[in-house]
């Protein structure tokens, strides 16, 4: 049952819900869950923020995408889970097959797990983080590589991750004098 349902939620997104204006916007938002776009943010983060606040973002959002990384790839491969455009037929894809499974979804795990981190230092910017992660994710979809609850469970994932991050830091003393 939940498998028709992802399969109906993925159809709607992927092909009833397509435009050409989606069709351009979508590639673009996909970006902001690339993970190397990411890491990029992270090292413009170093050069750019005061001292002590820039080494934080930095290393939390470094820390996080590692450990998105390797969680995503772990349970890719625990899962084997075949991507959408591999196991339906009348698929559009609109970007290169990709050589891994699809769940869960790293882009949804990246941009998650950086929207969590971010929006921690960069409290006015929260609501932006979280709607660019969420754009990041949808985009995963619409554009023929995951299904729905494939970028919901990298969501989760990804909020876990930072949120774990966060906390750890925090009760590590690592997160003290960050306003400095």
């Amino acid at each position: 049952m939940v498998h028709i349902l992802d399969v109906k939620a993925f159809y709607l997104i992927n092909s009833s819900w397509a435009n050409p204006f989606f069709d351009r916007i979508m590639p673009l938002l996909t970006l902001c869950g690339d993970g190397r776009i990411l890491f990029l943010l992270s090292l413009i983060l170093l050069a750019a923020l005061r001292r002590k606040k820039k080494v934080m973002v930095a290393l939390l959002l470094l820390a996080s995408l590692s450990a998105g990384f390797y969680v995503t790839d772990f349970v890719k491969a625990k899962t084997a889970k075949l991507r959408p455009y591999a196991s339906l037929s009348d698929v559009r894809l609109l970007e290169e097959k990709s050589r891994t499974y699809s769940f869960p979804s790293g882009h949804a795990v990246e941009a998650f797990a950086a929207a969590v981190v971010l929006s921690a230092f960069f409290l006015r910017w929260r609501i932006f983080c979280f709607l660019l992660a969420a754009g990041a994710a949808y985009s995963r979809v619409y554009l023929g590589h995951h299904f729905p609850l494939d970028v919901i469970a990298g969501a989760g994932i990804g909020i876990f991750i930072g949120a774990l991050l966060l906390k750890v830091s925090a009760s590590s003393g690592f997160l003290e004098g960050v306003n400095n």
